[in-house]
Formats: C-alpha cells, sequence, structure tokens
C-alpha cells in the first residue's frame, strides 16, 4: 500500500531548502515504490523543472505569502478549498508544509479533512509573532526543524503539545 503524502513549497527558485527537497523527494523515492508524492507550488520555474523531471505530479495554488492586509488577517479561503480538493483527489494521507505559508494554507485544508500535517520550520523568523505561533499550534501536528538550534528555538516558541525534531536539511532523510 502506497502512502500519498502532499508537499507545499512556497517558493519557485532553486534555494537551499528547495534544492534540499528535490534531494529528499529523490532519494525517498530510490527507497520505496511505497511513496507517492504530490506538490503544490505557487507557481512556474526552476523547481517545477525539477519536479517534472523526477516526474513528480504538480499542482498549482498561488496562495498568499504574508498573513495581514492592513490590521485584517489574511486567508487565501479559495486556496485552502483548493489545496482541500487537491487532498480529497489524490487520496492524500499527510500533507508536508516546506515553509510556514504552506503551513497556514495547507494546514488549514488538511484539517477540514482530517489529515495530519508536518511542517519543515527553517528559521527563528518563521515563529517571530504571536498570530504566526498560535497559528502553528493549531496547525501542525508535528514540525521539523532545519537545525538543533531552530528545534530549540520552535519548541520554545510553540511550547510541549507540538513535537519537534530535527532533521538537518542535505543529509540522508530519515524514516
Amino acid at each position: 500500500m502506497s502512502t500519498a503524502v502532499l508537499h507545499l513549497l512556497d517558493h519557485t527558485q532553486l534555494g537551499g531548502g528547495e534544492t534540499s527537497f528535490v534531494n529528499y523527494l529523490s532519494a525517498a523515492r530510490r527507497r520505496s515504490d511505497e511513496f507517492r508524492p504530490v506538490v503544490v507550488l505557487r507557481g512556474d520555474g526552476p523547481l517545477a523543472e525539477r519536479l517534472r523531471e523526477l516526474d513528480v505530479p504538480i499542482e498549482y495554488v498561488n496562495y498568499p505569502l504574508r498573513l495581514r492586509r492592513g490590521l485584517l488577517p489574511l486567508l487565501a479561503l479559495e486556496a485552502v478549498d483548493r489545496i482541500e480538493e487537491i487532498i480529497t483527489r489524490h487520496a492524500i494521507q499527510l500533507v508536508h508544509a516546506n515553509q510556514f505559508f504552506g503551513l497556514v494554507h495547507g494546514g488549514r485544508a488538511a484539517r477540514r479533512r482530517r489529515v495530519p500535517c508536518l511542517w519543515t520550520c527553517h528559521g527563528w523568523w518563521e515563529l517571530d509573532n504571536a498570530f504566526k505561533r498560535m497559528l502553528a499550534r493549531r496547525l501542525a501536528q508535528r514540525v521539523l526543524c532545519v537545525s538543533e538550534a531552530v528545534r530549540q528555538a520552535t519548541a520554545g516558541a510553540l511550547g510541549p503539545k507540538v513535537p519537534t525534531a530535527t532533521n538537518y536539511l542535505g543529509i540522508e532523510p530519515f524514516a
């Protein structure tokens, strides 16, 4: 039985996190035929090109990369609805948000579909205010951090109810 995982990435260029993610997908697919990734990107670009080379299904959902418009919280409900539809259509069993805004929109869709959501936290800035911390506590069932320093800061910011672990970028991923 295969495991369908929806990955959300906020950026379409090939930075360090995105390159590490492509390497992770490549390694995971070599290790097991049981892994069925689907990737949500905000648009086309070099990252999509690399994913097409790996024959990974890509869906496009252009959600916003900010939390507020003036004093009001910003949540693109049409993006959440679209991600929820992707979860249903691909029979997704786990949502992985590789950056914060993927967590905001993908995590909300995952909650609505009752699918667990895993978030990769890349740095302290992703939890630099109370609103972001509240969203992360509510939407992520587990947080992977890219270094031990980020894990310690994240665990302190989120408290004990959200389990954290360290998963170094560029290192062979653990099961």
